[in-house]
């Protein structure tokens, strides 16, 4: 409450105003001051307020825990095995060219693992029936050590056996060898531009005395008929 001091007032106009008398024609106007919120009004308010933010929390940590488990189950189908069609590459009968056979091969969800079936289909060969006329590239004792892929989309291929030792003979089938391995690789694996090929874990020249294989070898898909 405040204190208003007015000659003459006429207290019927101030109805929120107590107006007292004083001396010299005076009055004293104590105007009131209205109460917005009592007691009883404030606190439903706060209960109110307090749940709303309460409900909004609680949904803001539902939903996250939703996100997490749909990024989840995501990851789950993403690495779990499946059956998956591939392309492997063998010489022509004329062994002048590729040729690209279509197979089903397991992805296990780990792309080293899948390189690693990959190759082993290309070294198993093409098989027979109309495919028996279709050269292989490696001897079937060719054995895969590792491989590994790096941020560089570089696919290592470490393979045991030298296959200077194999059926491998002359520039053409070195050549088609090495981009057998190249173009299975990077046609059937996401992320993969480039394949080094290694020998008993290092650095080789040639795989048989022809074809460079010190740097890393991209597709050759001109050389698939």
């Amino acid at each position: 409450m405040f204190i208003i001091l007015a000659k003459h007032a006429d207290c019927r106009k101030f109805p929120v105003v107590q107006c007292m008398p004083a001396t010299g024609g005076e009055v004293h106007l104590h105007v009131k001051r209205r109460k917005i919120f009592s007691g009883k009004i404030y606190l439903p308010l706060s209960l109110a307020g307090f749940f709303v933010i309460w409900f909004c929390a609680v949904a803001m940590c539902f939903s996250g825990e939703q996100d997490r488990n749909t990024l989840a189950k995501e990851e789950m189908t993403a690495s779990a095995p499946r059956e998956e069609r591939i392309y492997l590459y063998f010489g022509d009968p004329g062994g002048r060219r590729l040729t690209g056979v279509a197979r089903s091969v397991e992805n296990p969800g780990d792309p080293a693992a899948f390189g690693r079936n990959l190759l082993a289909a290309l070294i198993e060969g093409p098989g027979g029936g109309r495919r028996g006329s279709l050269i292989p590239v490696f001897d079937p004792d060719t054995e895969v050590l590792a491989v590994f892929i790096d941020a560089s989309q570089t696919a290592y291929v470490d393979l045991k056996k030298n296959p200077e030792a194999g059926h491998i003979t002359g520039v053409r089938q070195e050549m088609l060898s090495v981009y057998a391995i190249a173009n299975t690789m990077i046609v059937n694996m996401d992320g993969v531009q480039r394949v080094r090929i290694l020998l008993g874990g290092k650095e080789a020249l040639t795989l048989s005395g022809h074809i460079d294989i010190t740097r890393p070898v991209t597709a050759q898909m001109h050389l698939v008929r």
